[in-house]
């Protein structure tokens, strides 16, 4: 084994060592691979830019002088007297070539700030600088003006703020909301409704605000189903008739089929979970408005309800009608008592939102705002007992119930709570809540009325005065 021969691989020609010779077998192995990784070494390196100082001409010039260098790459540094820079000043400017298509790609970065600007070489011309990100490291962005992005249906072009989203067609300030629907980014899409409208899966409305000045509006959800996640608000403008929200079909709101929102500035805010819709903040509220009586025993304080007879035309629900002395075409001799029609028997209308006295006169007229139909009073209907038919849905406890009363509309002297006392002996005096169901309950007074605590800590006896009630029932969410 001694004598076998062993040639040195950094230089054949030399005379080869003994294999016994491990130091010197060893040594040959680094000095041949130490060569090789020398030279792969200098090989990259002659593939990498060397840095171009510019100091005066141009920096387009120098850029394609350099293009095809170094394997498509180039480093500049560039003074203010160099031109074809972004604007005058100190740059470092990286270049990258593609020698295919001779087109190139430079980003120049200011030395004093964060500032970088792009430029693009293409078909032997180049192209302007753009900004992408400013002084202070902030990205400018993309410039839209030119990019296209095409529905394939429609053929519509949208460009926004946010980037780029197909409009709905010949809608163009509508765009897919990724719910299903359309919408504008980040904005919330009113709508105003004066009649029954069902929302669609696609019309974009996320707060839709109704007027049922002329009668009462249904407001019919879209499909559960079809709009899972969709939030939308429903919120009642001005004073006049109720406003349903309505499942679609068979579709719960809450597990309630609907929600009556009777008074201005109801609203009722859902959102669907795929099978239904769920309640996330509201108020649905009632009045009867201001009413006068003048006599607080035994009574059922409740509703305004006005029989009529000789009547032309057709009442509308939800209408306001105004109270007049004298038939005539129109009616003259306004009395200032309106209410609000919550229903219609054809003899007899049950109101809410009582202003003036809230009294109705026998052989008066009353007349519809909206409708323009009048019918005569048929029997005064001061002191005449009523139920509170709230229509909203929840038990009274599950409510918040105020009967406020003072000697004018609006002067809220007293708040009216369930209460008996027994002064003397029976009869007793007090008032309390009864009858209770989803829908209604009654506020029976005593045969001698009801006490209230005045300021100075003594009791008052209410029992004749000619006063006025308001009872008001509210369900908040």
């Amino acid at each position: 084994m001694s004598d076998l021969p062993y040639s040195d691989p950094s230089n054949p020609a030399l005379p080869s060592p003994l294999f016994s010779d491990v130091t010197a077998v060893r040594g040959d192995h680094m000095r041949a691979n130490n060569a090789a990784i020398f030279a792969d070494l200098i090989e990259l390196n002659s593939r990498n830019p060397e840095l171009v100082a510019l100091t005066s001409g141009s920096f387009k010039t120098a850029a394609l002088a350099n293009a095809n260098t170094y394997n498509g790459r180039s480093l500049f540094t560039c003074t203010a007297g160099v031109s074809d820079t972004p604007f005058a000043g100190a740059w470092r400017i990286f270049g990258f070539w593609n020698p295919t298509d001779s087109s190139g790609r430079f980003v120049a970065m200011a030395d004093t700030s964060l500032e970088t600007w792009e430029i693009n070489y293409s078909g032997a011309a180049w192209g302007a600088w753009k900004q992408r990100v400013d002084s202070n490291g902030n990205f400018v962005g993309i410039p839209e003006t030119g990019l296209v992005l095409t529905d394939n249906t429609t053929g519509n072009v949208s460009a926004t703020a946010h980037g780029f989203a197909p409009k709905l067609p010949n809608d163009g300030a509508k765009y897919l909301n990724g719910l299903g629907g359309y919408t504008v980014p980040n904005k919330i899409t009113p709508v105003t409704k004066t009649a029954d409208y069902t929302v669609l899966d696609d019309d974009g409305y996320s707060l839709i605000k109704v007027d049922p000045t002329a009668g009462n509006v249904t407001i019919t959800l879209p499909t559960a189903a079809d709009n899972s996640g969709r939030i939308i608000k429903i919120a009642v403008s001005t004073t006049g008739g109720s406003v349903t929200v309505d499942g679609e079909g068979s579709e719960t709101i809450d597990g309630l089929t609907s929600i009556a929102l009777n008074r201005k500035y109801d609203c009722l805010e859902v959102c669907s979970d795929g099978t239904g819709w769920t309640i996330l903040s509201g108020r649905a509220s009632y009045s009867t408005g201001w009413i006068n009586t003048d006599d607080w025993t035994i009574r059922e304080l409740g509703d305004m309800s006005i029989t009529y007879d000789n009547k032309t035309g057709s009442f509308i629900v939800g209408e306001e009608i105004e109270e007049y002395t004298t038939e005539g075409s129109p009616p003259t001799g306004p009395t200032g008592n309106k209410w609000v029609i919550c229903a219609d028997t054809g003899t007899v209308l049950r109101c809410k939102e009582a202003q003036g006295t809230g009294t109705a006169t026998n052989d008066r007229w009353v007349v519809g705002k909206t409708s323009g139909a009048k019918a005569q009073v048929n029997g005064t209907t001061k002191n005449l007992d009523g139920v509170v038919t709230h229509s909203l849905g929840y038990y009274p406890e599950e409510l918040d119930i105020q009967v406020w009363i003072g000697a004018s509309a609006g002067a809220r002297t007293y708040k009216i709570v369930p209460v008996g006392f027994r002064p003397l002996g029976p009869p007793d005096a007090g008032v309390s809540f009864t009858s209770g169901t989803l829908n209604s309950f009654k506020v029976k007074t005593a045969a001698l009325g009801f006490y209230v605590i005045q300021d100075d800590g003594t009791r008052l006896i209410i029992d004749k005065q000619n006063w006025y009630y308001n009872i008001l029932v509210v369900k908040r969410w």
